[in-house]
């Protein structure tokens, strides 16, 4: 518990800096743009708009971590769910030159998650990949059952790898070694696998690639019904 409230402390200061840092080079930049001529006017406009769209996205993913919703789980093809993710980020792929395969084990059994936050954690984690990669770079998913009753999720990619300094902090808030990533894509997504009662590994090697492993359980206990105050006579 401490920790999680420590990691929600840093991750407010850090979106408060983030926002702070970045409201003052807007404002920097826009104090130039009166007497310049259309081509730069249009450039630092175009420059503003990114920079919104990268605050809303970082105010997003602030709120998603320092407020994440209980996960309603119901019972769904593990498969059938990744296949989903992959249609959604294929074009995004495809613009990047980085190839996206999906090897579905058969006959996977079902698994109770919530679909919605599911899909996030995976989606922080393919977008990540694809964006360490070079074109003609892949990102491969592939599902199968663990041999403890899990289902297992691996996100394997052909990528650098992650340096050795780095590999105990992927996970930390607001921690990014790649220039313009808020640093909350991975927390996210680990947050998101540890409330579903499973977990998240990482196997790399430096000018190999990398690989997530997710582990979740099948099956959740039911939620607990709370009980019904008897009526006052």
């Amino acid at each position: 518990a401490e920790d999680g409230i420590r990691d929600k402390q840093i991750c407010l200061v850090g979106s408060e800096m983030c926002i702070r840092d970045s409201l003052q080079m807007l404002e920097e930049e826009l104090a130039l743009a009166p007497g310049q001529g259309p081509d730069v006017a249009t450039e630092l406009l175009d420059q503003t708009k990114r920079e919104i769209k990268r605050l809303e996205q970082l105010v997003s993913n602030f709120l998603t971590y320092a407020r994440p919703a209980a996960p309603q789980f119901h019972s769904h093809d593990l498969n059938e769910v990744l296949q989903q993710v992959c249609r959604f980020l294929e074009a995004d792929f495809r613009a990047s030159e980085v190839s996206l395969s999906f090897e579905a084990e058969p006959m996977l059994p079902s698994v109770e998650l919530d679909e919605t936050q599911f899909k996030q954690a995976v989606m922080n984690l393919l977008v990540n990949a694809r964006q360490v990669l070079r074109g003609g770079g892949s990102v491969r998913i592939r599902t199968r059952a663990g041999s403890g009753g899990e289902v297992v999720t691996e996100i394997e990619d052909d990528g650098p790898g992650i340096p050795e300094e780095a590999r105990d902090r992927i996970f930390d808030v607001f921690y990014s070694n790649r220039g313009g990533g808020t640093g909350l894509g991975q927390p996210i997504a680990r947050q998101i696998v540890q409330r579903h009662g499973g977990t998240i590994d990482v196997e790399t090697e430096i000018g190999k690639g990398t690989t997530f492993r997710i582990r979740l359980p099948r099956r959740h206990p039911p939620a607990p019904v709370a009980a019904v105050p008897e009526p006052t006579p």
